[in-house]
């Protein structure tokens, strides 16, 4: 699992990030008590050097063997478990190897290095919880963009559909001779959905979206003598910024499917937001509708893309004879990035 995914540089980096640490504070404390500053920068460098390799250890075992395997919810219990124990075990191991060597110790530490250990157990888990939010965050980013980039071809594919383009060049050369103005129009629409397409953006804004499907649709009813209805309402009033080609997409997977037949259809697409502050999307269509949804990479590029970019959800509903697609979007929908 990605989010569990810790290179081994990060490793490397922990051990550096713990021996200097180790030294800094112990030899510091050392300081203080009037102790040998050297003697204090060997133990915290041996605190450091061990509770990093026991780190390591244990926390790539926990992430390999355990946590992909047990419920999510056991996880920040299994976490804790396992980063106090790498933190009391490298303590009380750097104890040990200083009684070997013979390496002075502050007063009463011997007696009382259990209980130490447990405080640098407890010291452990507070650093590893903040490296493993850093790690979670940097994965996720990196995910992202190596599914999108993987990705990328694909969406062309799904969204620049050869078929689209073929059959929309061959009506307007149908065009050209009963309506000049009309054809040059379509020529011109058809010029700016090519050119929105090859744009290398992951999310647009929403009115750039719905100005992209208006023209879209536009060129379809070009092919299809004005039988598609567009219906667009809009409660957002703040900019948003969305999946590029998501509405665009559903819209299109509408006509795809049901432009069998010579009767009117009817698209609706809905936006607001619901009690949780989610951004809602609903495509609605009043055509045949599907006997079992299969997503195809079109839908399945945009069910991805939803859930790394906004953590949301797309939903499938054929209710009173017509077919929904509702994109919800849990969050990062009021800025550009990515």
């Amino acid at each position: 699992m990605d989010e569990l995914r810790i290179k081994f540089e990060d490793w490397r980096d922990i051990v550096i990030f713990g021996i200097l640490f180790g030294l800094v504070l112990s030899g510091g404390v050392y300081l203080l008590m009037g102790q040998s500053f050297l003697y204090g920068v060997i133990f915290g460098m041996l605190n450091g050097l061990f509770i990093g390799v026991f780190s390591a250890l244990l926390i790539t075992f926990l992430n390999n063997e355990i946590l992909q395997n047990i419920d999510k919810k056991y996880w920040y219990f299994l976490s804790f478990l396992f980063s106090f124990s790498s933190g009391f075990l490298g303590n009380i191991t750097a104890v040990l190897v200083a009684k070997t060597i013979q390496l002075q110790m502050l007063p009463n530490y011997e007696n009382h290095y259990v209980i130490f250990a447990i405080i640098v157990g407890l010291m452990a888990y507070f650093i590893g919880f903040i490296l493993y939010n850093f790690v979670t965050v940097r994965n996720k980013k990196e995910t992202i963009e190596n599914i999108l980039a993987k990705k990328n071809l694909e969406l062309l594919e799904s969204q620049l559909n050869p078929h689209f383009l073929f059959n929309s060049l061959n009506s307007t050369a149908e065009l050209i001779h009963k309506d000049k103005d009309k054809a040059e129009k379509m020529l011109l629409n058809i010029a700016s959905f090519l050119r929105q397409t090859l744009e290398k953006k992951t999310k647009i804004s929403l009115q750039d979206e719905l100005t992209f499907v208006k023209n879209y649709v536009w060129i379809e009813n070009m092919r299809f003598n004005q039988e598609i209805c567009l219906h667009i309402l809009n409660n957002i009033e703040t900019k948003c910024y969305i999946p590029k080609f998501s509405i665009q997409l559903l819209v299109e997977n509408a006509i795809k499917h049901n432009k069998k037949h010579s009767k009117v259809l009817n698209i609706e697409i809905n936006i607001y937001k619901d009690l949780s502050n989610h951004l809602v999307i609903d495509v609605i269509d009043d055509g045949d509708g599907f006997e079992n949804l299969k997503l195809g990479i079109g839908l399945t590029n945009l069910k991805e893309r939803i859930e790394l970019l906004h953590g949301g959800r797309l939903v499938y509903t054929r209710l009173h004879n017509k077919t929904i697609f509702t994109i919800i979007l849990k969050d990062k929908y009021e800025n550009s990035n990515y």
